[in-house]
């Protein structure tokens, strides 16, 4: 179902459509949405149809912090002209142009690799998948106090695409960070043979998946921090990763663009203030920033961001803390409310979850429901997170019309 057929389809058409719209897995990463894709997908469905309603049919979908990307690699056929999917992590993206260039380059490096895969390779690719150039590497050295597993060669891309695919699919709950990690293919007694034959096995069918879908639904690959691609896809000057300065794109801007941001959790979200288990963290001064710019209060330097969703935890119960610690002596930020338009503190704004106005702009924020963090609190116990999308674009939600998360849908 297309975006005109689901925009005239009645209510009962549009549930049992719903159903059938499967979640894709590009990488198995830890944040993934597997348990609320549909229901994000839903949420991403009736904005595309707003935006049209309104005359400005999107033409670009975005997802700025793909991951695994199970939102970006979902989205049906035939809905946007062009899926832009961007992560600063040179190994996911090395995989997902793997995917998209040489499918089958990739799968057989990783049958190679799994020849010889065991817990002390698995340690080199967790600390070197992200070595792209000396200066990568030496930001890593840095942040990882030069720890004497990181090497000082690069990697080229196909062999850090299958690095990652690796570490993604050999780690616990598919994270990344070295020092966070667990090499999981022989916790509680699992043949370790077969756990590396079924890596493998699922690598054959998911990678030719991939590449049909960046190939059918015209998915463009970026790695830019995401206020760079904010800049580029809105048409203002930018700059990439290596340095070149791009100048202004009058007809990039014209596009109508829907974004989702689904940022890595902040240290507000996880026990002890700890950074997510990423290779790179969003502390949470950048997560003050991201709130200013999509309020677009920095409008002259990003323009303007008119539809988005973007999900998050809500980390209520450690915000204070948090802000106290890293935020309080920033001259830039104290002058700022604790609470300041702030997206995980939103239901202090609405405790309801209704649509407010906030300087004229009509928003819209849900709770989904309450999700494991894979981290554990003071006591030991597994902690939990309530997780809120927040839309901008006049997106109201229709509980007669959307599909609801029940507590147990599974990846499909």
């Amino acid at each position: 179902m297309r975006l005109y057929d689901y925009k005239y389809s009645p209510i009962s058409d549009r549930r049992k459509w719903m159903e059938t719209v499967k979640i894709s897995s590009g990488l198995g990463y830890f944040g993934g949405k597997q348990f609320i894709g549909k229901y994000l997908m839903n949420r991403l469905f009736n904005m595309a149809v707003r935006m049209e309603d309104d005359g400005n049919k999107a033409d670009i979908f975005i997802d700025a912090f793909t991951g695994g990307g199970k939102i970006g690699l979902s989205v049906p056929e035939g809905w946007f002209d062009t899926i832009v999917i961007n992560d600063l992590d040179y190994g996911v993206i090395s995989y997902f142009e793997a995917c998209r260039d040489k499918p089958d380059k990739l799968i057989k490096l990783i049958e190679e690799i799994g020849g010889c895969m065991c817990e002390e390779l698995f340690e080199v690719f967790v600390y070197n998948r992200c070595n792209s150039s000396a200066s990568a590497i030496s930001e890593i050295k840095k942040e990882y106090n030069n720890d004497d597993r990181i090497s000082d060669k690069t990697v080229e891309p196909l062999l850090a695409g299958a690095m990652t695919y690796w570490v993604v699919q050999s780690e616990f709950n598919g994270c990344t960070a070295p020092g966070k990690v667990r090499y999981s293919l022989t916790i509680g007694g699992k043949d370790e043979k077969d756990e590396i034959r079924n890596i493998v096995e699922l690598a054959k069918k998911r990678i030719p998946k991939v590449h049909d879908i960046i190939k059918k639904r015209n998915v463009i690959i970026e790695s830019l921090d995401y206020r760079e691609l904010i800049k580029k896809y809105n048409g203002r000057p930018y700059k990439d990763l290596k340095g070149a300065v791009y100048s202004e794109n009058e007809e990039m801007g014209q596009k109508n663009k829907l974004w989702y941001f689904d940022p890595p959790y902040h240290p507000a979200t996880l026990f002890g203030g700890k950074d997510a288990p990423y290779m790179m963290g969003f502390p949470i001064k950048m997560v003050y920033e991201m709130t200013r710019i999509l309020h677009n209060d920095r409008m002259d330097e990003f323009g303007e961001i008119k539809y988005f969703i973007k999900s998050d935890y809500n980390p209520k119960y450690r915000y204070e803390e948090e802000y106290d610690r890293q935020v309080k002596d920033i001259p830039l930020l104290k002058k700022l409310q604790k609470a300041y338009h702030d997206f995980d503190v939103l239901e202090e704004n609405d405790r309801n979850g209704r649509n407010y106005k906030d300087t004229g702009i009509e928003y819209y924020v849900e709770c989904i429901g309450g999700f494991g963090k894979c981290a554990v609190d003071a006591d030991g116990e597994r902690t939990f997170g309530m997780e809120y999308i927040w839309c901008r674009g006049n997106y109201q939600g229709d509980e007669s019309s959307d599909w609801k998360y029940n507590g147990t849908e599974q990846l499909i």
